[in-house]
């Protein structure tokens, strides 16, 4: 699935997880769906590495922290 291109943030591709952590369900940081790792959209921050079950989850998580100076 291709990364989607949004303007509020600067979507980039981390290194891959490890096999093992493939299998751990991830919560969405925007809604807290339960996602499978292998589906999930990530953004890598400063500090952290966030989770989304969709685009959709991804783009509003964006615009919000960007509106709010994150």
């Amino acid at each position: 699935m291709a990364t989607p291109k949004n303007p509020d943030c600067n979507i980039g591709n981390g290194k891959a997880p490890e096999a093992a952590a493939l299998g751990t369900p991830l919560a969405c940081d925007q809604c807290h769906a339960e996602i499978p790792a292998t589906a999930a959209f990530n953004f890598e921050g400063a500090d952290y590495i966030y989770h989304f079950c969709g685009p959709m989850c991804l783009d509003t998580w964006c615009k919000a922290t960007n509106a709010h100076g994150k």
